[in-house]
């Protein structure tokens, strides 16, 4: 009988300490958790600063968009243009550097690329 409660007692020790361990693991990743959202957080900021300085901050995704591409005048809707997200054609039409685009005389966006070439894109 005295080593059954021993044994539970061992048992509950080890319990103990695994939950103890576990909390302490958890706590860890929540940090972590806090910090990458803190970090996205402040990102997102200074997108958004970054599109009041040099672009626009009221911009849809049904916007329509002219493009001069190397004479060739493509008509396209932001959205379609930024559907890929992280691809420089997203970073690139996603509004915040619209202030900084080359215009043509007809200020639409120019592009110095091979039209033919761009237009499928």
């Amino acid at each position: 009988m005295e080593q059954l409660k021993k044994a539970e007692e061992k048992l509950k020790a080890a319990h103990d300490s695994r939950e103890i361990a576990y909390a302490a693991e958890i706590k860890k990743l929540e940090d972590v958790k806090k910090t990458l959202l803190d970090r996205l957080h402040d990102l997102d900021e200074q997108k958004q600063q970054c599109a009041a300085v040099n672009g626009n901050v009221n911009v849809r995704d049904d916007d329509i968009i002219e493009i001069n591409a190397g004479g060739r005048i493509v008509d396209a809707r932001r959205g379609v243009l930024c559907q890929v997200k992280g691809t420089r054609f997203e970073a690139l039409f996603s509004g915040r550097w619209d202030k900084k685009f080359l215009q043509d005389s007809s200020d639409r966006i120019f592009l110095d690329v091979n039209g033919v070439a761009f237009k499928p894109l």
